[in-house]
């Protein structure tokens, strides 16, 4: 996976370090990549039953009915927000 860093960040590295030479005026021109920042969020557990779990976007409150047994994060890893899903709880482990 890629990593991406701020420009002004090296280009102030490369100055302190080397001065606004040729490496400098090279990174600066080096084509911007098109990111935008991940939204993560979780699905809350809203209702367990023997049939079937409901959970809830905690970003854009969304909800999604999924067969009890079956892996909300395997079936939505992301919400259609647009929130990349973290951890979701276990239906057998809550009160």
């Amino acid at each position: 996976m890629a990593e991406y860093i701020e420009r002004t960040d090296v280009l102030r590295i490369i100055d302190e370090v080397y001065g606004a030479g040729k490496v400098y005026h090279r990174v600066r021109n080096i084509p911007a990549a098109d990111v935008a920042p991940i939204i993560r969020g979780t699905w809350d557990l809203l209702r367990h039953d023997k049939f079937s779990d409901v959970f809830q976007c905690s970003e854009c409150g969304r909800k999604v009915s999924l067969t009890h047994g079956r892996d909300v994060l395997e079936q939505f890893p992301y919400c259609h927000c647009g929130a990349k899903m973290e951890d979701a709880p276990c239906p057998e482990h809550q009160p």
